[in-house]
């Protein structure tokens, strides 16, 4: 594949992107043998399948990443025709208009909140919201600072009102998004930046931990968790529980460890549960399953937990699928490999530069996570950006039309 320059500077940050997941996942596997527990959601909890176990997991918690990785060179390499027009100018307006209205209900209905109970709104009200939801506002967030051409006042005060909407949802994943669409954007920058300021970086590096800390605080503040004794030391805040998030080494690794307990738990799965997720994704939460794997990870010790879940990884979600019959594997696994192909076809729909590391970044976390409404939630928000860029697009051809008949 021969790239230019600009294009090399993408690929490398597409690269980037996804070793920052590879390398979370060593880090995790490395977290459990150096102390015999897990980190992420199961901190704490003794680790038992031993070094070929792990090993097992690491290589199947990879797999993801892999076919990810050749997914986008396989796109990258090929030139997409029938694109829908992206009005720059709009972007950022229809940004801002997105991420305010979610701002309103988050703090007015608690829409969105981690940990809440269902929303409720006046009927009117909640059918605006229903269909709002359709559009995620951290994928349009991505598009916008990878696609922003405004000033870079605009591009800071659309950041802030990312971060601000991920505080008012209890959720630090928005730092997750607004560093990969930065790091894609920015990277031959940020490379040349650190190589002229190793001291800054490296002063930079001994404060992360510290940032982390008491960003991981102000979260447990705003879910209202009890406080668990004494607090672990900041820099295990970082490979404890951070790497922990963006690895789903430690939660694949338990299902496989309590295997007996799936063995017999995985009955009260639906055998259609993760085309049910996709679809609920699509047309609401209401169509989602009771019981999901998710939800039967979080309470594997057994709690109660309703409006929480855990996330099962890819290869923890497929081995139950295993459990539950072959047939259903071959179903989840297909229906797994036809989203990411959505993901990117539809991306690369919208005319822009930057299509392919879009739908990357937006593939990133459903791979790590495995839940199938994630992969549904991004093809569905795709598909609205489509349609509100087309709609622009033939909204402004028409204005201008109707200005050069009365010039």
């Amino acid at each position: 594949m021969t790239l230019d320059l600009a294009e090399r500077g993408e690929y490398r940050a597409a690269r980037a992107c996804v070793m920052l997941f590879v390398l979370s996942t060593f880090i995790s596997y490395a977290y459990v043998f150096g102390t015999g527990t897990y980190n992420g959601d199961f901190y704490g909890a003794p680790e038992k399948l031993g070094f070929f176990g792990q090993t097992g997991v690491l290589i199947a918690a990879l797999i993801p990443y892999v076919f990810g990785w050749y997914l986008y060179r396989y796109f990258k390499s090929k030139n997409q025709r029938r694109t829908v027009r992206v009005p720059y100018q709009s972007v950022a307006c229809v940004f801002f208009i997105v991420v305010i209205w979610f701002i309103a209900i988050a703090m007015k209905y608690d829409v969105g909140v981690i940990g809440r109970d269902a929303y409720v709104a006046p009927p009117f009200i909640k059918f605006i919201i229903q269909i709002s939801n359709r559009i995620n506002p951290f994928y349009i967030g991505v598009f916008f600072i990878l696609t922003n051409r405004e000033s870079r006042k605009t591009l800071w005060l659309g950041i802030v009102l990312l971060l601000a909407l991920g505080m008012l949802r209890a959720s630090l994943g928005v730092f997750l998004y607004v560093a990969l669409a930065l790091l894609i954007r920015n990277y031959r920058e940020i490379a040349s930046c650190v190589r002229r300021n190793k001291m800054k970086v490296l002063i930079a590096s001994l404060l992360f931990p510290l940032i982390v800390s008491q960003l991981y605080s102000v979260r447990g503040t705003l879910r209202g968790d009890r406080p668990a004794g004494s607090s672990p030391p900041i820099s295990e805040v970082v490979v404890g529980k951070l790497a922990g998030r963006l690895s789903s080494f430690s939660d694949s690794a338990l299902i496989f460890q309590k295997s007996g307990y799936f063995e017999s738990a995985v009955n009260r799965l639906d055998d259609l549960y993760f085309f049910k997720q996709a679809f609920g994704g699509i047309f609401g939460a209401e169509f989602i399953p009771e019981v999901t794997p998710e939800r039967m990870l979080v309470n594997v010790s057994g709690g109660d937990y309703v409006n929480v879940s855990f996330m099962t990884g890819l290869p923890g979600n497929l081995y139950l699928a295993w459990l539950l019959s072959p047939a259903v594997f071959i179903l989840n696994l297909s229906l797994v490999l036809l989203m990411c192909l959505a993901i990117f076809i539809l991306a690369r729909k919208l005319r822009t530069p930057l299509a392919n590391e879009f739908a990357l970044v937006l593939v990133l976390y459903p791979l790590t996570s495995g839940v199938g409404n994630e992969f549904s939630s991004v093809i569905i928000s795709l598909l609205s950006f489509l349609l509100i860029f087309l709609l622009l697009t033939i909204f402004n051809k028409k204005n201008r039309k109707v200005a050069s008949n009365f010039s």
